[in-house]
């Protein structure tokens, strides 16, 4: 879970990119967020990332810890921990067993 955190934590601040806050919204810490997702998982939730590398399937890294690199970039908003953690899951997916592709025997 600190990895979650850290993640978040060096996500680059993004106004008006996606969402415009609405004044009513209640503000809370990144830390209670990450909390309040987790409450109520069965004990043996997997992550979604993490069930595609145990299938073997490329995962959805590029689509969010990605975005936030790329989105840094243009803001120039240094992203390490997010950096870090697209680098080590391509890695994985590297070593990953090559997949027949559609269609092929």
């Amino acid at each position: 879970m600190h990895v979650l955190h850290a993640a978040h934590s060096h996500a680059p601040p993004m106004p008006n990119l996606q969402h415009t806050p609405n004044p009513d919204d209640e503000l809370i810490e990144p830390r209670d967020a990450w909390t309040m997702a987790a409450d109520g998982l069965p004990p043996d939730f997997k992550a979604s990332m993490l069930q595609s590398l145990e299938k073997g399937s490329a995962t959805e890294i590029d689509f969010i810890n990605g975005a936030v690199v790329r989105a840094g970039a243009r803001c120039g908003v240094p992203t390490p921990v997010n950096e870090a953690l697209v680098a080590c899951i391509k890695g994985i997916e590297r070593g990953l067993p090559q997949q027949p592709a559609a269609g092929s025997q």
